[in-house]
């Protein structure tokens, strides 16, 4: 429907072009589909992981890389993509930039991601906003969780204490004792 649509809006040729990461999803899309009795047959341009080229240049484009990274990122050449990637990520506006970020690492293999992680975090100066933004709130969120943890072992810890000097709270001094270690910073 919508390549019929598409050539009546345009008043044009119109073509079906499908863009496959597996070879063998690339081979099913490019068989012929028979749209009726009278011999209608639409042939599905086809542009499969054989088609796509290695992209490993870090000047190369981010949309050329994540095409890339879809349809290699699991190969030999996974880390190589992802490398070239942080470069050509750190040209780009946020919202594209996480996108692309996203795309690319869930393509690449388990074996290219712990380098990629590595390199993200040590050995990169960040330069574009979405990872300066991503690495302040990791920060700010261990910060958060490290006082939170740390508040919670205080009041368990002083209530040992008061346990085992047979201390008695009441429910006033214990809620009193609760918000006074919560403000603990």
């Amino acid at each position: 429907m919508y390549l019929t649509s598409a050539r009546d809006r345009h008043r044009a040729a119109a073509a079906l072009v499908v863009v496959a990461f597996d070879p063998a999803v690339a081979r099913w899309a490019a068989r012929p589909i028979q749209l009726g009795p009278r011999g209608s047959v639409v042939r599905p341009l086809v542009a499969g992981p054989g088609d796509i080229p290695v992209v490993t240049d870090p000047d190369a484009s981010a949309e050329d890389l994540v095409i890339s990274a879809l349809a290699h990122g699991r190969g030999p050449d996974g880390l190589m993509i992802g490398e070239a990637a942080v470069a050509a990520l750190a040209r780009l506006d946020e919202d594209r930039s996480r996108i692309y970020t996203d795309l690319i690492l869930s393509a690449l293999a388990p074996a290219a991601l712990r380098p990629m992680e590595h390199l993200m975090q040590n050995n990169c100066a960040y330069t574009s906003a979405l990872f300066r933004r991503l690495v302040s709130e990791g920060r700010e969120e261990g910060l958060h969780e490290g006082r939170e943890e740390g508040r919670s072992a205080l009041r368990a810890g002083v209530l040992a204490v008061f346990d085992a000097r047979g201390v008695a709270l009441t429910a006033d001094t214990a809620r009193s004792f609760a918000e006074a270690t919560r403000a603990v910073s």
